[in-house]
């Protein structure tokens, strides 16, 4: 578990993208990517964007991010609907419902006016609105068919999708968490679908 708790990595995270245009690149050039923790901070930089954290300076973009690829993202820390014990009775994921209990450690220092940043599927109705237009310009999410956070990505792009019109989910059939890394890691060589999918959305978003 990271020493430093939240804001640090949203301070980390949006000096870096200020750095980057500071230096000379578009805000429309530069695209996040992240799996797992990964996903659920890029919640935490679209949040920010839309909702400044008084702890935290402003990240005001010229124009939106050039796009968001979040893999199997943590979009919910907590248990509280019981769907990732579910999921974890079947034992097909390489991640169990343990990771709930790595959630709960990050939540219990978390204010209620903080959650929204670091809880996807904790966020108010309404959180995203706006995201298209002035955080991020496209965004994919992918998912395992059978991971243990299935469900709690699933809420999450169901939320995402009433406020972004490009905002796009796969769920690759009998995938675990994070799958396209094990071709990588467990040198099979074989090149899953949603791998293409992602080289085909990367190709198609640095060419607009």
């Amino acid at each position: 578990m990271p020493d430093a708790t939240f804001p640090h990595q949203l301070k980390q995270g949006s000096a870096a993208i200020k750095h980057l245009i500071k230096s000379g690149a578009r805000a429309s050039d530069i695209f996040l990517v992240g799996d797992s923790a990964g996903g659920a901070f890029q919640h935490q930089i679209w949040s920010h964007i839309l909702h400044p954290h008084p702890d935290v300076e402003p990240l005001v973009l010229d124009a939106p991010l050039g796009g968001s690829y979040l893999m199997s993202p943590w979009s919910s820390l907590s248990d509280r609907k019981g769907r990732i014990a579910a999921l974890d009775k079947a034992k097909l994921d390489i991640l169990t419902a343990m990771c709930a209990n790595w959630g709960e450690r990050i939540l219990k220092d978390i204010s209620p006016s903080d959650l929204p940043y670091v809880d996807a599927n904790s966020a108010p109705e309404g959180w995203y609105k706006d995201l298209d237009k002035v955080a991020v310009s496209r965004v994919l999410t992918s998912a395992g068919g059978v991971e243990v956070l299935r469900d709690e990505i699933l809420e999450q792009h169901e939320t995402l999708k009433k406020h972004h019109p490009r905002a796009e989910i796969y769920v690759q059939d009998y995938g675990v968490h994070n799958d396209p890394y094990w071709d990588i890691f467990l040198r099979d060589f074989r090149v899953i679908d949603l791998t293409k999918k992602i080289i085909d959305w990367l190709q198609v978003g640095l060419s607009e």
